[in-house]
């Protein structure tokens, strides 16, 4: 049986009993993962709720990645198990989830890359590129993607064999390039300036920036399975591992922020700033005393990123 816009001759994925297993072990994990990272996010959002009375930005995009993940990979999964048909809804809506995955846990990196600029200007425009850039890349899935799992032709199925695993690369270069640019901004503005303190942000950061990529790896490894839909599967996995990273710098940098005892409250993207000490990174300015990084003067200010 098959769905909307499905040809007749379309055929159905061969599943392997140890692509079966596979799926099944992933889903497994990300069903796991997914209570962990659940507990991270609304420990967050208590703190968040108490702190601003209000849901961030910052958490409603970690809720928004989490629903997402588990709505693909829950039916993805029972795609694969022949639960749910083929169907144009079905793919559509998979690739819906997908762009909203992806362009929201890039957000999430540039809210904290933003966090050390001191340009406002600046961060909206790497935002907006971030945002067009993967843009780009999701148009053209949108337009290769899905006639290729409909089976409109062999033409597409080969050019998304090619092309699927180009856009995989894409985003690993871009998730590679934030990570990097946010350590070169920690080591140059704030322990070669003598914030030993920042240390240890650093090597954490170090380490969770190769687990993140190593993330971008596995689902392209996971391409090569016989099953073109197999890696569908491990990307919910892992993207809530990446989302996992993101809440954990978060708790780390509130920490560090914390010890301190510089913080200024402020509002989005400039607005007025309200005296008063707060833990809440994603909501704050930090003030460094004395002579500021990169020969700026004293009372260099990290100034909050809220992504809208």
């Amino acid at each position: 049986m098959t769905g909307t816009l499905v040809p007749p001759g379309w055929k159905f994925y061969e599943v392997t009993p140890s692509e079966l297993a596979i799926v099944s072990i992933v889903w497994g994990f990300t069903l796991g993962w997914s209570v962990f990272a659940a507990g991270t996010a609304i420990r967050q959002t208590l703190q968040t709720r108490q702190r601003k009375k209000r849901i961030t930005t910052y958490i409603a995009m970690v809720w928004a990645e989490l629903i997402v993940s588990f709505v693909i990979g829950f039916f993805g999964w029972f795609f694969m198990m022949g639960m749910i048909p083929p169907s144009f809804e079905f793919f559509f809506f998979v690739l819906v989830f997908w762009v909203v995955q992806v362009q929201v846990i890039l957000q999430i990196i540039v809210n904290r890359v933003g966090l050390l600029l001191p340009d406002k200007r600046f961060v909206r425009n790497m935002k907006w590129t971030v945002v067009v850039y993967v843009g780009i890349i999701n148009v053209s899935v949108f337009c290769i993607w899905l006639p290729a799992q409909l089976q409109r032709s062999e033409t597409y199925v080969r050019v998304n064999h090619v092309w699927d695993r180009v856009t995989k690369a894409l985003f690993l270069l871009v998730d590679a390039a934030l990570n990097w640019y946010f350590l070169y901004m920690v080591h140059r503005d704030l322990i070669a300036n003598g914030l030993h303190k920042y240390t240890k942000l650093f090597w954490t950061n170090a380490t969770m920036a190769i687990i993140s990529v190593f993330m971008d790896v596995a689902i392209i490894l996971s391409m090569f399975f016989k099953n073109p839909f197999v890696y569908v599967q491990f990307h919910p996995l892992a993207y809530q591992i990446k989302l996992s990273i993101e809440m954990s710098l978060a708790d780390l940098i509130a920490k560090v922020v914390r010890a301190s005892h510089e913080i200024t409250e402020t509002h989005d993207f400039g607005s007025s700033a309200v005296s008063g000490p707060t833990d809440d990174w994603r909501n704050a300015r930090l003030t460094v005393d004395g002579p500021g990084p990169s020969g700026l003067p004293g009372g260099w200010e990290f100034n909050e990123v809220v992504t809208h």
